[in-house]
């Protein structure tokens, strides 16, 4: 396919799936900017090469998620996580990241057929919300050799507990003054620490 075939393609897609909606009309370059056609010339824009790019990176998420249910919802939430990263609002981007891993560290327990009473240690709890994020990771901590880390070595997940345990807490502003009074805080800085063990974690599902 040369570039005046890919160009006609292009055109043709946003037509019919409104692809580049969302960028407005700067995703593809004119005709008049990309003629004759010459080998090798862009006919993406800046903008457009970053959306495909993005469209191309989420392709490659969550690729063990069958159910279609979950897997919605783990690429809203991922998608909200890049804007919030866009945008440098670190303590929402560090908030997300910690939401995305605790449900996929609750689906993967459940999946083990884990109950909430074998982590708590508490037979009387009996529902996943009244197990706490951190009593979690623990548990996977304590035995990832068990489970040949499947979903992560036992330093990523520690490194997860020590900035992320109580993440909720940042969420309700009473909890978050609390937290800033002890020096806590979900900045750039934590942010850096955590993204590439995030990432790292996610190619495990």
């Amino acid at each position: 396919m040369d570039n005046k075939e890919l160009y006609q393609f292009l055109i043709t897609l946003d037509h019919k799936t409104n692809l580049f909606k969302n960028i407005g009309p700067f995703g593809i370059q004119t005709q008049d900017k990309i003629k004759p056609y010459i080998k090798n010339k862009p006919l993406l824009t800046p903008d457009g090469r970053k959306f495909l790019d993005i469209l191309h990176s989420e392709s490659k998420l969550f690729v063990k998620i069958t159910d279609p249910s979950q897997k919605g919802i783990l690429l809203e939430e991922y998608d909200e996580l890049q804007k919030a990263i866009q945008q440098g609002s670190w303590k929402d981007a560090c908030i997300k990241i910690g939401g995305i891993l605790e449900y996929l560290l609750t689906k993967w327990l459940q999946n083990k057929s884990v109950t909430p009473s074998q982590i708590s240690s508490n037979k009387k709890v009996k529902k996943w919300k009244d197990v706490s994020f951190h009593k979690m990771i623990e548990f996977y901590m304590n035995n990832s050799r068990k489970y040949i880390d499947e979903i992560g070595t036992y330093t990523d997940w520690n490194l997860v507990k020590n900035i992320l345990k109580d993440y909720r807490n940042y969420i309700h502003l009473l909890k978050y003054e609390k937290r800033v009074k002890q020096g806590g805080f979900l900045r750039k800085e934590e942010f850096e620490r955590i993204y590439p063990i995030f990432q790292e974690i996610l190619k495990k599902f």
